[in-house]
């Protein structure tokens, strides 16, 4: 079709089939309007993993380029789903390989204001590409959120240890200021650095020590954020 417009019950009557379901949420995903969007939901709790995938996309693709009335309709419906067993489902999608899955599950995650979706989220800001957008939506849980990620902290990856230094710096939550502290010895160059970012961001002074300290760090790129963050 030239366009995205109201899609016959023919086709949607073929996702009743599961050797077609798939097909047919990217079917819709690219030609239909919001009139699809109960039966994509529905697909939510598909037993299938590649299905459960494509509505998700399916529903994203068709809220981006529908008007206000229509995305009004879309978020009520994903609303309604927080604290429901069908995020679950959802949950064990992320693969950061796919990056229009990325970008609809952090979208689904603001939508449906869900916090179990704090972990893909930390996940998908570790990735640069995805950054920025993981990060607003990070902000929408507030501390809340956030308490969920530093509870694990002490047995994160390097990459999560980073990711949480950064967060807290962006997000501006001084009250982990010693998480924070204690980050700026992490023996991981990359830890350290978005620690000593995060010093600056938060106005540390009473780090400002251990920041010259670091300006001697064998690694230049700390060497250079100390330098910055003072």
């Amino acid at each position: 079709l030239a366009k995205p417009s109201h899609v016959p019950e023919e086709i949607l009557r073929l996702a009743e089939h599961d050797i077609l379901c798939k097909a047919v949420y990217d079917c819709l995903g690219s030609i239909s309007d919001d009139c699809s969007i109960s039966l994509l939901i529905d697909g939510f709790n598909s037993r299938q993993k590649s299905c459960r995938s494509s509505a998700v996309k399916a529903v994203y693709r068709i809220y981006v380029r529908s008007g206000v009335n229509a995305r009004q309709k879309i978020l009520d419906a994903l609303r309604s789903m927080n604290g429901k067993e069908v995020i679950s489902g959802l949950l064990n999608l992320f693969d950061s390989r796919d990056a229009l899955l990325t970008e609809a599950l952090i979208w689904c995650s603001a939508a449906t204001g869900d916090i179990r979706f704090v972990p893909v989220l930390v996940e998908s800001f570790e990735d640069e590409r995805f950054t920025e957008s993981a990060s607003k939506t990070l902000k929408i849980f507030g501390t809340e959120g956030l308490s969920i990620v530093v509870a694990h902290y002490p047995a994160a990856s390097e990459n999560a240890r980073r990711a949480i230094c950064e967060l807290i710096g962006e997000c501006g939550y001084y009250g982990y200021s010693d998480l924070v502290g204690s980050a700026l010895k992490d023996h991981s160059a990359s830890v350290r650095k978005a620690a000593t970012t995060a010093v600056a961001k938060l106005g540390m002074v009473l780090s400002i020590p251990d920041l010259v300290a670091l300006t001697d760090d064998s690694d230049p790129n700390v060497s250079s954020a100390a330098v910055s963050s003072l």
